[in-house]
């Protein structure tokens, strides 16, 4: 009896221990979890700011507080310029093609004016892939460069003898619309981007405004 007595006790101890080490590992699990959730949001977090500076401005992931308009504010007239231009392409040809009755047909007329939307179509899968390599701000740059080739066609067409005008006009065009569709697929996630919560619908209408304006 008193040999039984001594293995109940020590047996109910054991049971006590073992509860104790259970409530102990489901304890340390949790705060591990907990922890490593905390971590992952603040590299969540941290990756989203890196992320916001390549593109020039500074916003957390948190959303920076209202007063610091005045950099969204002029990172996104900045980045809504390439939308002026994108207003210039589309309208260019309707006080244009008046001017070039004597030298072109209806039908090249019609070509003038149209064909900019097929480098448009173009444009807008080519600035996904131009985004992803050079990024939203890199992408709204580089733009320039096929609305600077294409204007600079449009302009010397007239030095160029008359079998040579259409196609350079139609070259210029095409390059231009390639500079539409990019503008339209980086400037508004650029914004998006860069801008806050509190900001971010009124700074978003910037590019059909400027398109407008051009």
């Amino acid at each position: 009896d008193q040999w039984s007595g001594d293995r109940c006790f020590v047996c109910k101890c054991a049971c006590i221990i073992n509860e104790v080490e259970v409530g102990t590992a489901r304890d340390s699990a949790r705060a591990v979890g907990l922890q490593c959730t905390m971590d992952g949001a603040k590299e969540k977090a941290s990756l989203t700011d890196v992320r916001n500076q390549d593109d020039g401005v500074a916003v957390s992931s948190a959303d920076a507080p209202r007063g610091r308009v005045l950099p969204q504010l002029v990172a996104t007239i900045v980045s809504s310029l390439a939308g002026l231009v994108l207003g210039f392409t589309f309208g260019f040809s309707s006080p244009a093609i008046p001017d070039l009755k004597d030298r072109l047909s209806e039908e090249e007329a019609s070509w003038f004016g149209s064909v900019v939307t097929l480098g448009a179509v173009v444009g807008a899968p080519f600035g996904a892939v131009v985004i992803d390599k050079l990024g939203r701000k890199g992408s709204l740059l580089a733009v320039n460069v096929p609305y600077g080739l294409g204007w600079l066609c449009i302009v010397l067409a007239e030095e160029v003898p008359e079998k040579g005008l259409l196609p350079m006009l139609l070259a210029g065009r095409v390059l231009c619309g390639l500079g539409v569709g990019v503008t339209a697929s980086a400037q508004p996630i650029y914004v998006a981007e860069i801008t806050t919560k509190y900001l971010r619908g009124l700074f978003g209408t910037s590019l059909q405004l400027t398109i407008n304006i051009g």
